[in-house]
């Protein structure tokens, strides 16, 4: 999934790909927040598990890739579940690659909140 929308941060937007974007996001974003959820709770109870962190970061970069043209509704609706999500992340520990990959995607989709939705605040 992630080859998929990865074109969504690089693409100039186009009714097309917002389109797309649309489509997709109504789709897949339950999904994505019941999986990411579930991701950092396995990983707060068990840090060990190297594949499980590597899942979460493939879905915090599906986070910022579908996030990047535009603020979608039902990410809106769960902007606060989301950010508490990002938040958890970034307290992680440091004690390995994985961690520090997965912190900065969570880092990646703040910033992007933040440039991109700073006269929102």
């Amino acid at each position: 999934m992630v080859e998929i929308t990865n074109k969504y941060s690089y693409l100039t937007r186009s009714d097309p790909l917002y389109h797309e974007i649309i489509i997709v996001c109504n789709e897949f974003h339950k999904f994505l927040l019941t999986l990411t959820n579930h991701s950092v709770a396995n990983i707060l109870q068990n840090q060990s598990d190297p594949n499980q962190i590597k899942i979460l970061e493939q879905e915090l970069i599906l986070f910022y890739n579908l996030n990047y043209q535009d603020l979608h509704p039902e990410f809106e609706d769960n902007l606060k579940t989301w950010m508490d999500i990002l938040k958890k992340v970034m307290n992680l520990p440091n004690n390995n690659e994985n961690f520090f990959k997965c912190k900065g995607a969570a880092l990646q989709s703040v910033l992007l909140y933040a440039s991109k939705y700073k006269d929102d605040v």
